[in-house]
């Protein structure tokens, strides 16, 4: 009996030892691939209505400048990427669902957008697109006046921004840039807010009907959005971004759609 009993000890020492013995394997850390939805592609939500930065040729293609810069991001990382068009104000409920990986359409930082936000990749400034007969000079000569931006874009936060500020403005709520221009063209209202490239844009393709005025608001930055969480993405994306600052690739593309 004894000799059982020592048995057993042994064998619970020995047990024991084994235990003490044994080391943990911490889990694997998280990589940015394993952020993507499809490893091997990044999936990139664009809204191609807000030339020169998002837009479509006559085959369907997305051009623009964030199409461009995309393309450098695809060759920096050596990783396929995949552009999907998308109204802007679905970007980022689609981030959310996991159908993308990325938004890359214009962004601006806002407060109330619960994204990752990556650095900026350009810096912008807003600005007011009026009609050439008016007569609407300068800021403010808005006051008594129906002004317009896109749901959900800063122009829109500018548009009460000058509401606030100025006498009598109505403020009215636009949708597709395309469409909003329409509108400012035929009297919907009497100014269109939007980036000033995009201001310019639009103005250069109006036949003299449309001008921008002079006057820069809200020094922007644009940036790449993804869903809230996904920082090893954005970590990998503000690479990229870092070399894009940096190469004479980057002003090859601003001169291209900007100048």
């Amino acid at each position: 009996m004894k000799r059982i009993i020592a048995v057993v000890m042994i064998l619970a020492i020995v047990l024991a030892l084994a235990a003490c013995g044994q080391t943990e394997v911490p889990p694997a850390e998280k990589t940015w691939e394993d952020q993507l939805g499809n490893k091997g592609v990044i999936r990139i939500g664009n809204s191609p209505n807000y030339p020169p930065y998002d837009d479509v040729d006559g085959n369907g293609n997305i051009i623009g400048y964030d199409a461009d810069f995309v393309a450098f991001v695809s060759d920096y990382l050596d990783y396929k990427v995949e552009l999907i068009p998308l109204e802007f104000n679905t970007i980022i409920a689609s981030l959310d669902a996991g159908t993308i990986d990325l938004g890359v359409s214009c962004f601006s930082y806002k407060e109330d957008r619960i994204v990752e936000y990556s650095d900026s990749y350009l810096d912008t400034t807003q600005a007011v697109l009026v009609r050439a007969d008016s007569g609407i000079k300068t800021s403010k000569d808005l006051a008594g006046h129906a002004i317009s931006a896109g749901r959900g874009n800063v122009g829109l936060d500018l548009c009460y921004d000058f509401q606030t500020n100025l006498k009598d403005i109505k403020v009215v709520v636009g949708e597709e840039t395309a469409v909003s221009v329409e509108a400012l063209k035929s009297g919907a209202f009497d100014a269109y807010i939007a980036e000033r490239a995009v201001c310019d844009s639009y103005a250069n393709a109006s036949d003299g009907k449309l001008v921008v005025l002079e006057e820069d608001f809200w020094p922007d930055s644009i940036f790449v959005v993804a869903k809230k969480g996904n920082a090893e993405l954005i970590g990998k994306i503000n690479e990229a971004i870092e070399a894009y600052r940096a190469s004479e690739e980057s002003q090859k593309i601003f001169d291209k759609w900007f100048k």
